[in-house]
């Protein structure tokens, strides 16, 4: 399993690394577990009634100690679905309480390995409620998209393609490494004018990714920046080249 997998559902290192061990070997005691993972005996304890309290672990009392489990990892699946429908049934309360004025730009800032698919899904969210009919989008390392988010990029191309949405790309001349649909069209600029930073527009919203470690992504929310925005990828466009590429990879 990929280190550092499980710490995308809210474990922390260590915690991931007691309960990967119990996975591995029922029944253990606490000793055996702190050596397993190379900690302190006490550490290992803490670890674990931090897993007790998440579900995630359970005991059996012997005569003399404690004896630890992993509990089935579906358990994960079923948390995360449980806690994804709290925050379903809180989001309309949550966006009720946004103020942002009229006329002024709202500017959020993302860090971490969700970067790329969280500002995804903002795009789809501006596409599907008509908010934009189009995705314009430069600085594009298509590799990278596949690198941070393999599955949801795939099904952001399949919506623009089943929904007969236009996106216009801006690539680097040379490439030939292409992830985009059937209603992409790439064009192509010199490498001294490319940007590396991956900046989308769509509606009112432009978002940008730095590819820094961790991920950085900032979401600016304003008509005329978007407007700005525009005009300067329009004018790119215009002199970039339009060259023959094969489709998806």
């Amino acid at each position: 399993m990929e280190k550092a997998s499980l710490q995308k559902f809210g474990l922390t290192e260590k915690e991931e690394s007691v309960y990967l061990a119990l996975l591995g070997s029922r029944d253990c005691g606490v000793n055996e577990i702190a050596s397993k993972c190379g900690i302190h005996r006490q550490v290992a304890y803490d670890v674990l009634n931090r897993l007790l309290e998440k579900g995630l672990v359970s005991f059996t009392q012997s005569d003399t100690k404690k004896l630890f489990s992993a509990m089935h990892p579906k358990k994960l699946l079923e948390d995360l679905k449980e806690n994804e429908a709290l925050l379903e049934n809180m989001l309309p309360q949550l966006v009720s309480q946004m103020n942002v004025p009229k006329g002024s730009a709202n500017v959020s800032v993302i860090r971490g390995k969700n970067v790329v698919t969280s500002i995804l899904k903002a795009v789809t969210e501006r596409l599907e409620k008509k908010e934009a009919m189009e995705h314009l989008v430069m600085g594009v390392d298509d590799r990278k998209y596949m690198k941070y988010s393999p599955i949801y990029f795939k099904k952001f191309i399949k919506f623009l393609e089943t929904n007969k949405l236009k996106e216009h790309v801006l690539a680097k001349e040379g490439d030939t490494y292409f992830a985009g649909g059937k209603t992409s069209q790439y064009k192509f600029i010199p490498n001294e004018f490319f940007n590396p930073t991956a900046t989308h527009i769509a509606g009112n919203l432009v978002a940008i990714i730095i590819w820094t470690e961790p991920l950085t992504g900032i979401l600016i929310e304003s008509k005329e920046t978007a407007d700005a925005y525009i005009k300067y990828f329009n004018m790119l466009w215009k002199s970039a080249k339009t060259k023959k590429w094969r489709g998806r990879v």
